[in-house]
């Protein structure tokens, strides 16, 4: 029988807990906490209570299992050596209460009173105490400045000076907490170059036996939450999900697993497996405890997120309340700024757009004291969003622009505390309109494999799998590298063909017979059949749909610029209308502008125009340039009617780059030097259609260009 069992055996408390406070250090060093505990808590309640010593130890053999018994404990400690005067005592007691607040998820208000005290006791001590001792007591000051008071200016000098000391310290499990805070406290504050820094670092540790199972957890659940917010790799995230689940399956510590299963739920929600992840949520409900009502705010967070992505948004924005209301009460401000973005976003989804925006304005002032770059972001993004929702155009710019550049520079890959593909499809593709951060926005549709909305189907800067030019020259591009079709002449044929025909629903008959015209019903069909397997092949999975024997080009995979010029151009010709309707005002003319900028600037030339001799191109081929012709003489006329003789001739000119042959654009340029007193040009212009006319068609020119040229000459 063990010494401690002789003791228990003969009831002789006074050396039991002896050995017990002899040997307490290393049992908890090695993590062997239940054996320490099954020795303390035989020990009768007097004895225990006038040894604080005894009573500090049963809670540190507590804090990995039941932390809300840890801090009574600590407490009891505490007041034990504040009557002996004992500070040391009294500094490693509130340090251990401050951690056993920080792991219960219960209620953070407490720490109040335990910073204080702290820093009231280490003012006359800090240099005199021993390395390890400062060094823990430092790093729990810093824990709960980070908690509850991240807006004070030494917040960031408290975490680098508790990791300084732990750094320095020989024991391997205070050097691993001291890497965790700072690791979790700058991804809060949104360095999380910084943050992985220190993760590799931590890395070094997670495997040595001597390190706690607890601190190997929390570093698992930590670097799970960096993972998704700097690489968004949700399979990586995963399997360091479930790597911390085997940990705590193994070593009997859960009071971790409703993290584990809370930031598993997110990593379902980002990938949009909705049903995995309303299994994670309603595992995670089943563990909520009355006592660590901060767990509760949590999961009407993630719920609130779930029914966002569901398109639920009134369930949404009553979960959402739930979760702002107790993380409120939790006293955590991080994760109540959290709420509130959320509720921002499901207030403004459920069509409450007045409340949305109190909800921004009051989260933008709780934040902005932090300094966090992480809440800074995801809060723009959601008022970029409102902005937008409301017909604000130029402010929700301003807002996208800061959150792109601050995501960019600070490497975030994702959008971690929200996710919601709809939403920040439409933020991406204002970014790339405006130009704005090109490569980072880019880089996150494509992580992400988002689908451009609707609306903003022709954007050309979409990072689009598969772009396909056919006006004024064809190429094909894969992941914006052109496709080389060397040797692939039928299957070219076939992708042309497609795209001159609609791309949607193209019958199989009516495609054999424009590209195999002269073969056999048999020979027809086989040839149709290898074509196109060789083409879809040569093509990412998806882009060439056949179904019912009819095949369809995948447009939320494939951008043309036929697609994107023909919208564009009926768009700009009913804004036109509506410009005129409105007596050209200036708000629908300069809509009516911009629709035909964007227009013309997709038509590059004529449909497949080293395709002319193929009937199935003509039809397409003229409807593309009645268009244009008709919107650049509208546009052009626009500008003519207003004096502004300069912008039509540009206008014009341009047509003429594009097109040299419309007759129509020689004429108004005449009309324009003419207006301008630019009779030089003029003539010019007169001479260049004569000549393109002559050398290109073998005709002269038309007697309204010859009238106008008769004005010029005067």
């Amino acid at each position: 029988m063990t010494a401690a069992g002789l003791y228990l055996q003969a009831g002789d408390w006074d050396d039991l807990g002896r050995l017990a406070l002899s040997h307490a250090p290393l049992l908890a060093s090695q993590g062997r906490w239940q054996t320490l505990a099954g020795w303390l808590s035989n020990i009768p309640a007097e004895i225990m209570e006038s040894v604080p010593w005894l009573v500090y130890w049963l809670g540190i053999s507590q804090l990995p299992f039941s932390p809300a018994s840890a801090r009574t404990l600590m407490e009891k400690a505490y007041q034990g050596f504040l009557a002996r005067g004992e500070t040391i005592g009294m500094l490693l007691a509130s340090s251990s209460a401050i951690d056993s607040i920080a792991h219960n998820w219960d209620d953070y208000r407490p720490l109040d009173t335990w910073i204080p005290r702290i820093e009231e006791m280490l003012a006359p001590a800090r240099d005199n105490l021993p390395p390890d001792i400062a060094a823990r007591v430092a790093l729990s000051l810093a824990t709960a400045l980070a908690i509850r008071q991240p807006y004070r200016d030494d917040v960031a000098e408290a975490v680098e000076h508790s990791l300084k000391l732990t750094r320095a310290s020989n024991d391997l499990n205070l050097q691993f907490q001291g890497l965790l805070l700072a690791q979790n406290y700058y991804g809060w504050m949104g360095d999380l170059y910084k943050s992985r820094g220190l993760a590799n670092e931590a890395s070094l540790f997670a495997h040595m036996p001597a390190v706690s199972p607890l601190f190997r957890l929390t570093s698992l659940w930590v670097d799970t939450a960096v993972i998704l917010a700097a690489d968004a790799s949700f399979e990586k995230a995963l399997q360091t999900l479930q790597e911390g689940q085997a940990i705590a399956r193994d070593t009997g510590i859960h009071v971790l697993d409703h993290l584990f299963t809370a930031i598993m739920a997110n990593a379902y929600l980002y990938k949009g497996e909705m049903e995995s992840a309303r299994c994670c949520i309603e595992k995670f409900q089943a563990m909520l405890d009355p006592a660590r009502p901060h767990s509760h705010s949590l999961y009407h967070f993630e719920m609130t997120w779930y029914h966002l992505l569901q398109g639920e948004p009134h369930r949404a924005a009553d979960h959402a309340a739930s979760a702002v209301r107790i993380a409120t009460e939790a006293g955590y401000l991080f994760p109540e700024i959290t709420a509130r973005i959320i509720e921002a976003h499901a207030l403004l989804a459920s069509g409450d757009a007045q409340k949305s925006r109190a909800a921004l304005d009051y989260t933008e002032r709780l934040m902005a004291p932090t300094g966090s770059i992480t809440m800074r972001f995801h809060w723009l993004l959601i008022a970029a969003h409102h902005a937008f929702e409301q017909g604000d155009d130029g402010k929700g710019l301003d807002f996208v622009r800061e959150a792109m550049t601050t995501g960019r520079k600070a490497g975030f890959g994702t959008v971690n505390m929200w996710w919601h593909p709809g939403v920040m499809s439409e933020l991406c593709a204002r970014a790339l309109e405006a130009g704005i951060e090109l490569e980072y926005t880019r880089a996150m549709i494509r992580n992400h494999r988002l689908s451009p909305p609707d609306s903003f189907a022709s954007l050309d800067a979409w990072p689009w799998p598969l772009k396909l030019h056919t006006l004024g020259r064809f190429e094909l591009q894969m992941d914006e590298k052109p496709v080389d079709f060397s040797g692939k002449r039928k299957l070219l044929e076939m992708l042309k063909a497609l795209v001159a025909l609609g791309g949607t629903a193209i019958r199989q008959a009516q495609l054999t017979s424009l590209l195999w015209p002269d073969a056999d019903g048999d020979d027809a069909h086989n040839s149709f059949k290898m074509t196109l397997s060789r083409l879809r092949k040569l093509l990412p999975d998806e882009a060439i749909q056949f179904q019912d024997g009819a095949l369809t080009l995948n447009r939320s995979m494939l951008w043309t610029d036929v697609w994107a010029f023909e919208p564009l151009c009926n768009e700009a010709s009913a804004q036109w209308l509506k410009s005129s309707e409105a007596g050209n005002s200036a708000k629908e003319s300069r809509q009516a502008i911009e629709l035909t900028r964007k227009a013309l600037s997709l038509y590059a030339g004529p449909f497949l125009p080293g395709d002319l001799d193929q009937p199935w191109t003509v039809s397409l081929r003229e409807r593309l340039r009645t268009k244009f012709l008709r919107l650049t003489v509208i546009a052009g006329k626009y500008h003519e009617e207003k004096g502004k003789w300069n912008s039509a001739v540009n206008l014009y000119r341009q047509g003429l780059d594009v097109d040299p042959l419309q007759e129509e654009f020689y004429q108004r340029l005449m009309i324009c030097h003419h207006q301008l007193g630019q009779r030089t040009e003029a003539l010019a212009v007169y001479e260049r259609c004569r000549a393109e006319l002559s050398f290109q068609l073998k005709i002269q020119p038309s007697p309204r260009t010859e009238e106008l040229y008769a004005i010029v000459r005067k």
